[in-house]
């Protein structure tokens, strides 16, 4: 790849990247670097607004103090500054966050996912099906980013278009061919689709409890724009089992491919078999059929996992090249990691953001469990959920600990009492402020054949560090308990 081109001492023209744009003066504004956040603006650098951080006569005060260049704003501004009036702000700073960074989009096979949950599983898996042709793939998730070597744990949920215009120069200079994004209703929101040319779409759809955030999604607009950012010879990969994301990819008029379990499309899967550890799926693709045998159980991951055959097979891999290479993703971020300690029974950790995710987690591994499920969650702290969200845990866990969140120890009871609202027989729900106490409690009692699911904090809205030291954390506690209850049944026998 050839290496970005350096912006010039003088900086870059603003009139030659938004030629459309109002200009109170005839002066250009030469722009080094954008920036939303006047306290650590340079010299040089292009001071914008966002609904996070808008725009105010302090705020631009501030960053001329610093050196800026000028603003970029939907309105002329009293203030004495060189100003470019734009009619998007957020889509127009995009546009110079890319040109800023070289136009890294135009170099890359990009692939942009886009859905209502489970995204940062899509994402893993569309770039396996990537590698099934041997590139080099970057990826970039809640969960942090990857060049194909090094993952790092560098993003937040405030980034802005500057920072996915830098990873991706990032990630072309190291020498990646392709480039995998989720992008949320926040990302979509602020216009940092706006740039990138996506030559694949995944739409994974939304679960049976969140389309009318999807239907938001298709209301506002949101997900129109961004799927219009497609090449024209590129295209859109859906999940022909959600009817939304079929009108949706209908109504765009782009090329489209489908894939799904239970109606009709064109990379069709069956579940065929499921036991502990292991999922099989029947994939079918016109007169060829083969298996793909997978660690993770569950209809949504079959459908992700289809998703990545799909985009494995456009990058000109043939169906077993796909599966093959799809079937090498054996770990997702915050997905159905299991723990093996010793312990006679199934340790699951997941992660429940919200009461959908967790119905989607807790009849997965209700499939795979042979005896009784034993589910440790914590309680959501959006009141709003919790009464859904006990819902699910009744319906399929035999036996429900609820505990309590990092932090809220002291609203345990209020929050747990929310969560209660939704269970028929609050009596069976046991409570237990520790979180380690509850999963041991669930660990002493559990037998051979049972499954402990343990449902870690919901982590949404947080920074990709803060996620992954959660995460490790919920894991680390689950294994030392593990391997306490297996050495004391050791010693049990041996006495």
């Amino acid at each position: 790849m050839t290496p970005k081109p350096a912006i010039p001492a003088r900086g870059v023209s603003l009139r030659s990247i938004l030629p459309d744009a109002r200009w109170p003066t005839d002066a250009d504004i030469l722009v080094h670097r954008l920036t939303r956040t006047p306290q650590r603006a340079q010299p040089g650098d292009l001071l914008y607004g966002t609904d996070d951080h808008p725009l105010t006569l302090e705020s631009i005060s501030m960053g001329m103090a610093r050196g800026i260049s000028g603003i970029l704003t939907e309105n002329l501004l009293p203030a004495a500054v060189p100003q470019c009036v734009v009619a998007d702000a957020q889509r127009s700073a995009a546009l110079v966050a890319h040109a800023l960074a070289g136009a890294p989009a135009e170099e890359l096979l990009c692939t942009g996912v886009f859905g209502t949950h489970g995204r940062s599983a899509a994402v893993a898996l569309a770039a396996a099906g990537l590698r099934s042709q041997r590139l080099r793939v970057a990826t970039r998730t809640a969960w942090g980013s990857c060049d194909g070597r090094e993952v790092r744990c560098d993003t937040r949920p405030d980034d802005g278009c500057e920072q996915l215009a830098g990873w991706l120069a990032h990630v072309r200079d190291a020498g990646c061919a392709g480039a995998v994004m989720n992008f949320d209703r926040r990302m979509l929101a602020a216009r940092q689709h706006t740039g990138i040319q996506l030559d694949i779409a995944v739409l994974t759809g939304a679960a049976q409890d969140s389309r009318q955030e999807l239907d938001g999604l298709l209301d506002s607009q949101l997900l129109r724009d961004a799927i219009d950012q497609l090449r024209p010879e590129g295209v859109l990969v859906v999940n022909a089992d959600c009817p939304i994301a079929m009108q949706i990819a209908i109504q765009s008029g782009k090329p489209i491919l489908t894939y799904g379990l239970k109606n009709k499309a064109d990379i069709e899967g069956k579940i065929i078999e499921v036991s502990p550890g292991c999922q099989t799926m029947l994939i079918t693709a016109g007169d060829t059929a083969m298996p793909l045998e997978s660690p993770f159980v569950g209809a949504h991951i079959a459908r992700h996992q289809l998703a990545g055959v799909v985009v494995g097979m456009l990058a000109g891999s043939s169906l077993p090249q796909a599966i093959h290479s799809v079937e090498r993703a054996t770990k997702l971020p915050g997905t159905q990691t299991r723990i093996h300690a010793g312990q006679s029974f199934s340790v699951i950790v997941d992660r429940a953001a919200t009461p959908e995710r967790a119905h989607t987690v807790l009849q997965a591994v209700r499939s795979e469990t042979r005896g009784r499920l034993w589910c440790v969650a914590g309680c959501p702290d959006h009141a709003s959920l919790a009464s859904a969200y006990g819902h699910h845990l009744e319906r399929w866990a035999h036996h429900a600990i609820l505990t309590a969140q990092s932090g809220r120890k002291r609203t345990f009871l209020r929050d747990a009492h929310h969560v209660l609202d939704g269970v028929r027989k609050p009596g069976a729900v046991r409570l237990v402020t520790e979180r380690e106490a509850a999963i041991l409690w669930a660990v002493t009692h559990a037998q051979s054949s049972d499954t402990l699911l343990v449902l870690a904090d919901p982590m949404s809205g947080q920074p990709a560090a803060d996620r992954h030291r959660a995460w490790e954390q919920t894991m680390t506690q689950v294994t030392s308990l593990l391997a306490t209850h297996c050495a004391d049944e050791s010693s049990a026998l041996r006495a």
